[in-house]
């Protein structure tokens, strides 16, 4: 956990504002070609994402063909219990270039979008507002830091998370926040990433050296001379940490570090997440994903009648993996209710 970041308040705010630029030009860079997942899940189109304005590789979306892998399949019923979720106020956290918080809207939810980066959601409302078929419900932009913003107390039907709140090192206390703007009955659904942080565990350790050693041998979408680099360190850290007995440390830090487009919160929170949502929520449903494929589903490089099995193998045998417990799965969606 990055706690060190939060107690320089001067060199906090340096973070969090090139934290927020450099999502916002991200929203910018994958809108060029096409329509991102990440802004409007319905509408999404199939394109090369290009991103080398900012230092990270290519990516290949393919909707129809995301769909058909157990996280896309998992990730439609997360968007399609959301939606029917009863209530009509919805919170969404991190909402980004908004494609949760647009889904919520197209089911008449009234919904208070909130995201630290101003630009990123300028994308998305320029986005919406040029959609032929405008959302019944209502959507209510605000720009705050999750790390002090206060929720109003018992306001939600429903909470959302997709992708962001491990870019809060302030984990505890925006947990206690989301405990307490759920009305009673409300429920919170998320979906994180959890690699990093202070916890992570031999399984995951293992998953991501698999994932970065399966990544330098595939085609992708991203410099070879990059992955060549990450492996190399992965190695050395080996080296040096089992080899050397040397207080090396070993985690998703290592990834981020080498591809040279690590944000400053990225991975503030890892596992530990878990356990801060645990303690104001019982987690009734947690599912795991991804614990070498996910680069690959999203980056294999290949005529689309080749990628297409490959893609449908690697994550199924992935998600098998997963699921008897051999390897750590990077990504958790979960469904959690109030403790009473």
């Amino acid at each position: 956990m990055k706690s060190n970041i939060i107690q320089d308040k001067k060199t906090y705010q340096m973070h969090l504002q090139k934290e927020a630029e450099f999502w916002g030009k991200m929203a910018e860079e994958r809108w060029k070609g096409g329509v991102p997942l990440t802004m409007d899940y319905q509408l999404a189109t199939r394109y090369r994402v290009k991103r080398e304005a900012l230092g990270w590789g290519d990516y290949i979306q393919d909707p129809e063909l995301e769909a058909l892998t157990p996280f896309g399949s998992a990730r439609t019923k997360f968007i399609e219990f959301a939606k029917k979720s009863s209530g009509e106020r919805a919170l969404d956290l991190c909402c980004g270039a908004g494609f949760l918080t647009l889904e919520l809207a197209r089911a008449g939810k009234s919904v208070d979008a909130i995201d630290y980066s101003e630009r990123e959601i300028n994308v998305a409302k320029k986005y919406q507002r040029g959609l032929k078929e405008q959302p019944l419900g209502k959507i209510n932009w605000i720009i705050a830091d999750l790390n002090n913003y206060k929720l109003p107390t018992e306001e939600y039907d429903l909470v959302t998370a997709w992708d962001g709140l491990h870019h809060i090192p302030n984990i505890d206390r925006l947990c206690n926040e989301i405990y307490n703007s759920l009305k009673p009955g409300g429920v919170f659904l998320f979906c994180e990433r959890i690699w990093g942080g202070e916890e992570q565990t031999f399984k995951a350790k293992i998953s991501q050296a698999f994932e970065i050693t399966l990544n330098v041998c595939l085609p992708l979408a991203w410099p070879y001379s990059k992955r060549v680099k990450v492996f190399k360190n992965m190695l050395s850290i080996i080296y040096n940490k089992y080899i050397l007995k040397r207080n090396v440390e070993f985690g998703a830090k290592l990834e981020q570090e080498n591809h040279g487009y690590s944000t400053p919160f990225e991975d503030s929170i890892g596992v530990e997440m878990l356990s801060a949502i645990g303690k104001f929520f019982e987690i009734a449903n947690l599912q795991k994903f991804g614990a070498f494929s996910e680069e690959a589903c999203r980056s294999l490089d290949l005529p689309r009648f080749l990628r297409i099995p490959a893609i449908l193998f690697l994550s199924w045998f992935d998600y098998l993996w997963v699921k008897s417990r051999l390897l750590e799965g990077k990504i958790f969606m979960g469904y959690a209710k109030k403790r009473k």
